[in-house]
């Protein structure tokens, strides 16, 4: 029986056993391993490791943690009666001593999941404090509990070491999970990263299994991530580097945002990109037919809007499944006099994260609010208009599309973390001669979008960075 109180989310039973060849991969040449799982539970990881032989009777050895004495418990019975070698400790792996640093070849874990307002306020001043002089950064105070568990097993590694985590897949979707990827690419190159939909019981989120070994050195700012060379032409990098990126704008509800025409406010409706099947290019027009009642924050909406709106929604709520406007219904009560207004998010270039077959990048010139169904990206470093050109050639989009997932029927996702992880050619690197030329491609592509001049593009791009 799992204790919510404590994040127990129990790992499948599948998914450790993948995780466990993971580790007998990476550690062939290892005669003797120091093994940690600082969350035990009910001895997932030390059955999938027993499973794989890596705790075969008299090899290699495991120490496991849990702040539940009844998974102690249980994990110790596990470990005797297969005759491992093991120390099972009930404590807060994060309260252990500083002795454990630097001391094991292996971490393999899933960390529990505590919201940062559920950790004591005394432990969580403990861990920021012990991991601010570990890294030498400030601890976001907002990170989740795994947070911590993932950089008190980087602290325990060996150099070389490996660790081997399965996380919610989303953790570059916060501020603190940001922090923690940036503190793991200086401290570890990873190996592989692997997505896996919805694996926990009962939990609704996709995780990503993390595996990398402990560098050497840290790594203080991002390297170039190809092989380095004296023409600085074939460096990539990471897209997120290169652009900014948001989702597009959620309306609060769908049938009541969106706008009819004989509707007594649609005169103050605007553009509002939410479906590109009838966009027969990839530029948005700059008159779009679909319009939605997006005022931002700082936007006065007009007269009597506000009661029309409200109306418009109480009928909505009277007049069908109240479960179906939970969202609209808790704006209408709770959310104060401007409940009805939006945090509108345009871009230079837009696209779906779901897609069949390739990604098609769409040029907004004339900045239209775009639907949550898409990502707005706003280019650094170069012109909107040769971004634009570059991003919709062969190198950028499959680059792309190796971080997406499928979804069946052959339809394909990429998450927000998995885009930004790209490794894509740097269009920092391109020179003047050839930026030119891309900006001219890029205007006679915007009037005509003749085939040709794509294929032009993708010639230079992979001539230039092959």
């Amino acid at each position: 029986m799992r204790n919510t109180e404590l994040g127990q989310v129990w790992t499948p039973e599948k998914i450790a056993i993948k995780m466990a060849k993971i580790i007998l991969e990476q550690t062939k040449t290892i005669k003797k391993l120091k093994i940690l799982d600082p969350a035990v539970g009910p001895a997932t990881f030390s059955n999938a490791l027993f499973e794989v032989g890596l705790l075969k009777k008299g090899k290699n050895s495991i120490v496991n943690y849990d702040i539940d004495k009844t998974w102690v418990k249980h994990t110790n019975s596990f470990t005797n009666k297969n005759e491992i070698k093991s120390e099972n400790i009930n404590k807060n792996y994060l309260l252990s001593n500083h002795e454990d640093s630097g001391k094991f070849d292996v971490v393999i874990m899933n960390p529990p999941y505590i919201r940062h307002e559920k950790i004591e306020k005394y432990l969580k001043d403990i861990y920021i404090e012990r991991f601010e002089k570990e890294f030498d950064c400030k601890i976001d105070g907002r990170s989740n509990l795994f947070v911590y568990f993932i950089l008190k097993a980087i602290q325990d590694l060996k150099t070389g070491g490996i660790l081997c985590v399965i996380v919610y897949d989303g953790i570059e979707n916060t501020k603190y999970g940001k922090q923690l990827v940036e503190i793991l690419e200086q401290h570890m190159e990873v190996i592989k990263l692997e997505k896996t939909k919805m694996p926990f019981d009962d939990v609704l989120v996709d995780a990503v299994i993390i595996t990398g070994k402990k560098r050497s050195h840290i790594k203080l700012k991002r390297e170039i991530i190809v092989n380095s060379s004296k023409n600085d032409r074939k460096k990539f990098t990471y897209l997120k580097d290169i652009i900014d990126i948001k989702r597009g704008t959620e309306l609060i509800n769908n049938k009541l945002f969106l706008a009819e025409e004989n509707e007594p406010y649609f005169a103050f409706a605007k553009d509002f990109f939410k479906k590109q099947s009838k966009l027969k290019r990839l530029i948005i027009p700059n008159t779009w037919s679909k319009k939605a009642y997006v005022f931002d924050n700082n936007e006065k909406a007009p007269k009597g809007f506000k009661d029309w709106i409200e109306k418009k929604g109480r009928d909505l709520i009277d007049n069908k499944i109240i479960e179906s406007y939970k969202t609209l219904e808790n704006h209408l009560k709770n959310k104060g006099n401007e409940w009805y207004k939006h945090k509108t998010i345009t871009g230079d270039i837009v696209f779906n994260y779901y897609f069949r077959e390739d990604i098609k990048y769409l040029l907004n010139p004339t900045n239209i609010t775009i639907s949550n169904n898409y990502y707005a990206i706003n280019p650094l470093h170069i012109e909107k208009e040769i971004a634009w050109l570059l991003l919709n050639t062969d190198l950028y989009k499959n680059s792309v599309m190796k971080n997406s997932r499928p979804q069946g029927n052959g339809l394909s996702k990429i998450q927000v973390y998995e885009y930004k992880n790209s490794i894509i050619p740097d269009w920092r690197f391109l020179n003047l001669e050839t930026i030119a030329i891309l900006r001219d491609i890029a205007i006679k592509y915007i009037e005509t979008e003749e085939s040709i001049l794509l294929k032009n593009a993708n010639s230079i791009v992979e001539n230039y960075f092959s």
